[in-house]
């Protein structure tokens, strides 16, 4: 729920720096927020998270007229980083990590160019314990 009070408090103050920028929310059944999207008029421009009906962070993307452009970052339910990705004008451009459970161990790395896999895609597995 930290996550989420961080990234919400950070998302009201870069909100503020444009008179022509409004935050839009809307609420999960419990009241709760399901999602922040900072607006230009009536494109997506600027942060937008997506949380969980407790509250916890599932996604954070990032648009420029209504485009992702930036990083987009994936969530697992215990709040590690799942996928990590970058676009640019809607499209994935540069690396794409996919991590285990524990958002500590990449599992798969690859590189896109303009929305198509680039070059060869990496997996790392875990070697398994001793018995």
């Amino acid at each position: 729920m930290l996550r989420s009070v961080i990234v919400f408090s950070s998302f009201i103050f870069f909100s503020c720096q444009s008179p022509e920028t409004a935050v839009f929310t809307e609420l999960h059944d419990n009241a709760s927020i399901k999602s922040i999207a900072e607006m230009q008029g009536e494109k997506r421009s600027g942060l937008y998270v997506e949380l969980d009906a407790r509250g916890n962070l599932l996604t954070q993307y990032h648009f420029e007229n209504d485009k992702l452009n930036g990083k987009q970052t994936t969530y697992n339910t215990q709040g590690y980083p799942q996928i990590v990705a970058h676009y640019q004008a809607g499209q994935l451009q540069g690396d794409y990590l996919r991590y285990d459970k524990s958002g500590r161990q990449v599992q798969e790395k690859c590189t896109y160019k303009n929305g198509n896999k680039h070059g060869k895609a990496q997996w790392f597995f875990n070697k398994p314990k001793d018995a």
